[in-house]
């Protein structure tokens, strides 16, 4: 069973994009958070298309680097959110917007 949370990225002018693995659990969360520390200083998109199961402690990784992203005045952005992931989110309580900043960029 693979909880590894994520694929090889690209990069181009506009950031990366790092893609999501489909299980998003405390196991994962590690990983997740080098992944995105080795991405800070830059734009970024997260590929959320694969992701079916987003738990609470995933989520909390992703909030803190969102806020570290914004605090950066940089762009952090998951797109092709799941349904199942949403629904994870909703059950959370947390808000559609949560993972998203707008940057100065």
């Amino acid at each position: 069973m693979e909880t590894g949370p994520t694929t090889p990225d690209t990069t181009d002018a506009a950031g990366a994009t790092l893609t999501l693995a489909p299980k998003l659990d405390l196991r994962a969360s590690t990983e997740l958070s080098l992944e995105l520390a080795a991405r800070r200083g830059a734009d970024l998109v997260l590929d959320g298309a694969n992701v079916d199961h987003l738990g609470a402690h995933a989520l909390q990784t992703l909030v803190a680097a969102a806020k570290a992203w914004e605090a950066d005045g940089r762009t952090f952005t998951i797109a092709s959110l799941t349904n199942a992931a949403q629904a994870d989110l909703a059950t959370l309580g947390a808000p559609d917007d949560i993972l998203q900043t707008g940057g100065s960029a």
